[in-house]
């Protein structure tokens, strides 16, 4: 069962640092899959002057609080090119597999980042997973 969420249990929990300007407009950092917020580390410094940076660790990553982290709780969109350089179908299959309420969407793309290669069909993608139809 959750408890409150307030806005220190929800910073501990995803263990959330705040850097910058205090009263600068905010940039929030958002790590992917396998990553945690010290991804960010070298970029931080050229938005610190003149920004208010929020880094976060998702549940279940870094040091967020790993037993908040239910695999059936939190749904995953994985998208793969399916001409993908770096990690072939079997690849995403197997993340997929691993990870519980997961989908998995084969981009007709090339290269390993979809939005690059196929900006239109990624984002339709994710509309898609956001806003489900039948």
């Amino acid at each position: 069962m959750l408890g409150e969420l307030t806005t220190e249990t929800v910073a501990n929990r995803n263990n959330v640092t705040v850097l910058g300007r205090a009263d600068g407009p905010v940039m929030m950092f958002a790590h992917g899959y396998g990553c945690d917020q010290d991804m960010w580390r070298r970029l931080v410094p050229y938005f610190a002057a003149d920004y208010r940076v929020v880094l976060f660790d998702h549940v279940g990553a870094g040091h967020s609080d790993l037993e908040a982290y239910d695999r059936e709780k939190y749904g995953t969109l994985i998208l793969q090119c399916t001409d993908d350089l770096l990690a072939p179908a079997a690849v995403g299959s197997y993340v997929h597999q691993q990870l519980g309420r997961s989908s998995l969407v084969q981009l007709t793309a090339t290269g390993h980042c979809p939005h690059v290669s196929a900006p239109e069909a990624t984002a339709a993608a994710i509309l898609h997973y956001l806003h489900p139809h039948p």
